[in-house]
């Protein structure tokens, strides 16, 4: 388990610090091999604190209990896209991405996890995806929007989210926080990662710089959207953001957190996840429909 006390400069610099730290774009698609080979065991890494954080909020968000069709953008090799059939009843899961040898590797997984037909992965851009809209109860994208080049496509994204949800479907997106200054993201990365292997860790400290600040990624929801939108951060320690939409105006949730959520975390993050839902603030509406 992270030590929280290793974190506590951190917290003081984005408490105290103004922003100074500029973004530095990364890569679309991540397609080469060593890349895609990297990502191979993101689920049994720090990962899957994130990916657990989203399935809480997606299982406290959706209004059908049972059945119905998911799609999971910039899917990368799949293990979120499998995490949504795995905790849920739903008709469909489909993965999407850009990348042949990810999808290839997400591929290879459907039968390693005995999911059947329930669960196909399709190569298209996330911005413009080939399903009809309002075909989709859940729709996410996790970990990917610091990869887009700026907020236009971001917007872009965010919009296409919309158009595939349906009239009672919701959008989730998760994404990593640009921190303030080069010191602190120097201090967090070092400290978190320092048990990745040494690529994971580079792509680590460069996804830091290409993430989006809470208020640019904040202003990418379109202007007259077809839901209400939340934003949810960490206090203390603001490193992972989300943006949560639905038809509700009142509360962003309407469920409690299931009882499966440590199993999603895994046996070696079951603490760290309880200390990110302690320190996760409320949503906060940031724009209506």
């Amino acid at each position: 388990m992270l030590n929280p006390l290793s974190l506590l400069p951190v917290a003081f610099g984005q408490a105290f610090y103004r922003q100074t730290l500029k973004r530095t774009p990364e890569p679309e698609v991540m397609d080469s091999p060593e890349s895609v080979a990297q990502y191979e065991d993101a689920d049994k890494s720090k990962l899957a604190i994130v990916y657990a954080a989203v399935l809480d909020r997606v299982h406290r968000m959706k209004t059908k209990s049972s059945g119905g069709r998911a799609i999971d953008l910039c899917c990368g090799p799949g293990h979120f896209t499998l995490m949504l059939a795995k905790y849920f009843n739903f008709d469909e899961v489909i993965g999407v991405d850009r990348s042949d040898r990810m999808l290839e590797n997400a591929r290879k997984r459907i039968d390693q996890a005995e999911m059947g037909t329930r669960v196909k992965f399709v190569k298209a851009n996330a911005t413009d995806v080939p399903f009809e809209s309002n075909s989709f109860d859940v729709v996410t994208c996790n970990d990917a929007a610091h990869h887009l080049p700026n907020l236009k496509v971001v917007r872009e994204l965010i919009c296409e989210m919309e158009r595939l949800s349906s009239a009672t479907g919701i959008c989730v997106l998760s994404d990593l926080v640009r921190l303030k200054t080069e010191r602190i993201t120097e201090l967090y990365t070092k400290t978190l990662g320092e048990d990745y292997p040494p690529m994971f860790y580079n792509d680590f400290c460069n996804s830091m710089r290409a993430a989006w600040t809470e208020t640019e990624l904040a202003s990418a929801i379109p202007n007259q959207p077809t839901r209400t939108w939340y934003h949810q951060r960490q206090s203390l320690v603001p490193t992972v953001q989300l943006l949560l939409g639905n038809m509700s105006e009142v509360n962003a949730f309407v469920r409690r957190s299931p009882n499966w959520l440590a199993d999603a975390a895994g046996k070696n993050y079951k603490r760290d996840l309880r200390l990110s839902n302690i320190l996760s603030k409320a949503p906060r509406r940031v724009k209506t429909r």
